[in-house]
């Protein structure tokens, strides 16, 4: 075949347009699905694997906090509720103690001894 002047000639423009009939019927099959499916899917395994991986960390991680902090707030919570529930009962105590003494001491005031 003679050369064109604009330096193509016709087997370039055969060429693209065998293959522009092969990729055609390639993509007809679903040869081409089948393997970026295959491309996609491992990539999209190997991330979802690293993912998964990541995720058990941080899981792993944010239970033993919670556990932590759970168990820091059950002690905290027992501490201070058994505080609320003593502190009203010692400030009775120590009032009718007040009371008891102030009383005693009136009653020695009040008390003459003939010496």
């Amino acid at each position: 075949m003679e050369k064109r002047k604009n330096g193509s000639n016709n087997n370039t423009v055969a060429n693209v347009l065998i293959g522009l009939g092969i990729l055609w019927l390639v993509l007809n099959t679903g040869i081409l699905d089948v393997v970026f499916g295959l491309v996609f899917g491992v990539i999209g395994a190997v991330f979802g694997v690293i993912g998964g991986l990541i995720g058990l960390v941080f899981g792993a991680i944010g239970t033993l906090i919670g556990v932590v902090f759970g168990t820091f707030g059950a002690v905290m919570g027992i501490f201070f509720g058994s505080i609320m529930l003593w502190l009203p009962l010692l400030l009775i105590v120590i009032g009718v103690k007040l009371l008891s003494s102030k009383n005693s001491d009136e009653k020695r005031k009040n008390d003459f001894t003939i010496v």
